[in-house]
């Protein structure tokens, strides 16, 4: 979860998105917060709750996903193949060699957003997300 702030929007659209957002967390025990303070409120709001936290960075290159570590790797191929984005191609063919689909979700007009775990073999897979 990134956030919980059904209340204020409830205000701001008058729809019962608070009501919504109760109802959802008592379907779930097991959470992935993206912030400490996220991790108190869903702790606050479902006591007895699992909650993992995780880093996440915005690493276009190589070298700073390898030097972080990360597990995972969001992409959307056609920014990064067509260089639009941050990463450089190449950086495409190294998640391919490294990585594995693990989401894949295709859109009409932007490629595919894929999301890769990378190897624990290679070195990765110890500590953050990626997102180039």
């Amino acid at each position: 979860m990134q956030w919980l702030f059904a209340a204020q929007m409830r205000e701001k659209y008058r729809l019962p998105f608070d009501l919504i957002e109760r109802q959802g967390l008592r379907c779930y025990r097991d959470f992935i917060a993206a912030s400490d303070w996220l991790a108190r409120d869903l702790r606050a709001a479902r006591p007895g709750t699992v909650v993992d936290g995780y880093e996440s960075g915005s690493w276009a290159t190589i070298e700073e996903v390898q030097g972080n570590r990360a597990e995972y790797v969001l992409v959307s191929t056609k920014e990064v193949i067509s260089g639009l984005g941050y990463a450089r191609p190449d950086f495409y063919d190294w998640l391919v060699a490294h990585g594995e689909v693990v989401f894949r979700f295709r859109g009409r007009t932007n490629g595919d957003l894929l999301i890769y775990r990378l190897s624990v073999s290679d070195g990765m897979g110890q500590r953050g997300y990626a997102i180039p």
